[in-house]
């Protein structure tokens, strides 16, 4: 970035840029201090599932208010993030709870429980979209939907669990993040962003034949043709072209940063991709970086901040997936669960750039400094399953 800043086409701008953005992975070693000051690594493990919930539970909140905007046809947001910046981060946390109730110590809790979390989704998916339908008594349904839905969220014991969530056992997390997943997928899919959906269906995907889940992949394949039947998703499948090759659009911008690209091998420095609009004026005034990650990356950066930047994203995902065997292994149960937790991290890595080919979500501060926290509960698992690994094998040889 300091390199780009000097050959920069505006060296203030990029300077300025880099002393922030470089203060911002402090964040990661911070949550790896606080989490390396936990003597206990059983307790420490535990303190990662602590803040993985908590997390899901402000992603449940944030994902209700969209709820009930989009049931009542209102626009505001009260100061939570928008479709593009809360589908970002829904990406990185989907595959993880897919993680964390995979790793459940017994799947037949969730009998009960997966059936009612169905009924539930469908309940929510019901509440959105009767109000876009022709039908002209939609009040009624509403009011008869919300109480099913509170009736369905006492039923799973929803309310009890998240009385003392933050202490909540490994089983009671599976629980309370299998009754949310409807709340996050019912959000999730009316913010109708496709980046963030190819992202989650290709990291779920390969999760489930990384591990040789067949039930997760044939939920993953089920789950994307099901939301072809959803009008409004439809619809914005089948506009992928016409909305790519729109005046201004994706296909515009990208030409133009392929064309920076070569001009300037060193980059245009960093925050400076609206340079663009000096090659092409008539670009919408809204577009002011190229959509693309790894592009604007390398536009704004240069080739060796490109190549950086890739190596960087897949080290993180090789870190989790190294733990694959581990993973799907007959040993310890409970090893075994967090190297499925370390998994599916890396799966979240892998999710946010899927969904960074088609918008520049690493230029989203809300969405990279949950990307910076997730990269930082990854690494703290790796150092304890390496530790673990090298325990064990210790232990063997004796």
């Amino acid at each position: 970035m300091v390199i780009a800043s000097c050959a920069s086409v505006d060296f203030q701008r990029s300077i300025s840029e880099t002393l922030k953005a470089l203060s911002y992975p402090l964040f990661i070693l911070l949550v790896l201090c606080s989490l390396e000051s936990i003597e206990s690594a059983k307790d420490r493990v535990a303190e990662v599932y602590t803040v993985l919930l908590f997390l899901i539970v402000g992603q449940a909140i944030a994902c209700s208010v969209t709820i009930l905007s989009l049931a009542i046809g209102s626009d505001a947001k009260f100061g939570l993030p928008g479709p593009v910046t809360g589908s970002g981060q829904l990406a990185l946390v989907l595959p993880i709870i897919t993680g964390i109730i995979l790793g459940a110590r017994s799947q037949k809790i969730f009998s009960k429980q997966r059936v009612l979390s169905v009924i539930l989704l469908l309940s929510i998916f019901l509440l959105v979209s009767v109000r876009q339908s022709v039908f002209n008594y939609y009040l009624p349904v509403q009011v008869s939907l919300l109480i099913l839905i509170g009736y369905l969220l006492k039923e799973i014991n929803l309310f009890s669990r998240l009385k003392n969530f933050w202490c909540a056992s490994s089983a009671h997390t599976c629980l309370i993040a299998l009754s949310l997943l409807p709340v996050l997928m019912t959000a999730f899919i009316f913010n109708l962003k496709r980046g963030p959906w190819l992202g989650v269906l290709l990291a779920t995907t390969i999760l489930g034949i990384t591990l040789g889940r067949k039930k997760l992949l044939f939920g993953a394949i089920c789950t994307g043709l099901s939301m072809l039947f959803l009008p409004l998703v439809r619809t914005r499948v089948l506009n992928i072209v016409a909305d790519f090759t729109i005046a201004g659009g994706r296909e515009r911008m990208w030409e133009l940063g392929f064309e920076i690209a070569s001009r300037f091998p060193l980059g245009v420095g960093p925050k400076n991709s609206v340079y663009m609009r000096v090659l092409d004026p008539y670009l919408p005034s809204t577009h002011r970086h190229l959509h693309n990650n790894f592009l604007n990356v390398i536009v704004e950066m240069g080739y060796l901040g490109g190549v950086i930047f890739v190596w960087w994203m897949v080290t993180l995902v090789l870190i989790g997936f190294k733990w694959t065997k581990l993973a799907t292994s007959t040993g310890e149960p409970a090893l075994k669960r967090v190297a499925l937790l370390a998994v599916a991290l890396s799966t979240a890595i892998l999710s946010w750039q899927c969904a960074g080919l088609v918008e520049y979500n690493f230029g989203d501060a809300e969405i990279r400094m949950l990307a910076y926290l997730v990269m930082a509960l990854l690494l703290c698992l790796n150092r304890y399953l390496e530790q673990s690994a090298n325990s064990f094998q210790v232990a063997g040889e004796r």
